[in-house]
């Protein structure tokens, strides 16, 4: 294991739930992962719906749960009929 999934695992207080420990396993792999949940699902070897159901719960129960960072892998200059749309509904001109 690495030193901060070591040191993670450490700091977690003595006697909690085995509820508690997975839905912290789950928030250190998502952190790992960028926030990806296939990823995620896919390393703990469940399937996606199992960590979303997850998730869901741990929301309700106030973890912090790690937003996905999407990489960008789109040419900044180019344009889709999605930004086209949103440029003629602003125009001044009509």
């Amino acid at each position: 294991m690495n030193s901060s999934v070591l040191e993670a695992l450490s700091s977690l207080p003595k006697g909690i739930s085995s509820y508690e420990l997975s839905a912290w396993h789950l928030i250190l792999i998502l952190m790992r992962n960028g926030g990806n949940r296939s990823q995620a699902a896919e390393e703990m070897r469940v399937c996606l719906r199992t960590v979303h159901k997850l998730i869901n719960s741990m929301k309700v129960g106030g973890y912090p749960i790690p937003e996905y960072q999407r990489q960008s892998n789109r040419h900044p200059l180019k344009t889709t009929s999605r930004t086209l749309d949103s440029r003629r509904r602003t125009s001044p001109l009509s």
